[in-house]
């Protein structure tokens, strides 16, 4: 089985819909968007020893777990598509469901990624995509939330937050920024989020 892992996304860097103030998609108030895994993978070669063995982009992103663990904590592990995440994960390639559902399960949190590639196929050949690239409705009336999707504090939960008229941006500590909402014309009342231990 997978060890623990300690990573982090940026929401804003995979899902590009917006929440109105009530938290919802102000897109589509029902309809969640998010990358969904590859329909098509079986022009993709199974890695029997399983993703998280893989060191290399180019052997991830053409690739689909082969390992005999089926799944982890409920965790769909063997058959899926392999991510690349490089040095921004504890394991530089991991299995699709494992690395959107993962959470709470098979690892604690995240920390700050850059861009993450998953192997697809198109027209029967490997073509790899990038979570942009998947990103859509959520298939399914009971499609699970993602654990990087965070649900936003009402506006009652969020009354005890000191405003910041300079934005969270300008906010330098945890303690500061995570106790913070931001005052500024362009935050509008939205609390703070500590990113990865570097900015708020």
């Amino acid at each position: 089985p997978p060890p623990s892992s300690l990573t982090t996304v940026p929401i804003d860097a995979i899902t590009p819909s917006r929440t109105n103030g009530e938290g919802r998609n102000s897109a589509k108030a029902d309809q969640l968007l998010l990358p969904q895994r590859p329909e098509v993978v079986g022009c993709l070669q199974f890695h029997v020893q399983g993703c998280f063995n893989i060191l290399d982009k180019d052997t991830c992103v053409n690739r689909r777990d082969g390992q005999s663990t089926s799944a982890w904590n409920g965790v769909k592990i063997h058959g899926e598509p392999c991510v690349w995440c490089g040095e921004s994960c504890v394991w530089a390639c991991e299995p699709f469901e494992y690395f959107m559902q993962g959470e709470g399960k098979t690892f604690a949190s995240l920390g700050a990624l850059g861009n993450l590639t998953v192997a697809n196929c198109k027209d029967g050949l490997s073509r790899p995509a990038t979570m942009h690239e998947l990103v859509g409705p959520a298939r399914g009336s009971f499609a699970p939330r993602p654990w990087w999707l965070p649900q936003r504090p009402s506006n009652d939960a969020m009354r005890c937050l000191t405003s910041q008229s300079g934005g969270c941006s300008g906010i330098g500590d945890v303690v500061s920024c995570l106790s913070s909402r931001d005052g500024s014309e362009a935050g509008r009342g939205e609390p703070c989020v500590w990113c990865g231990g570097k900015s708020c």
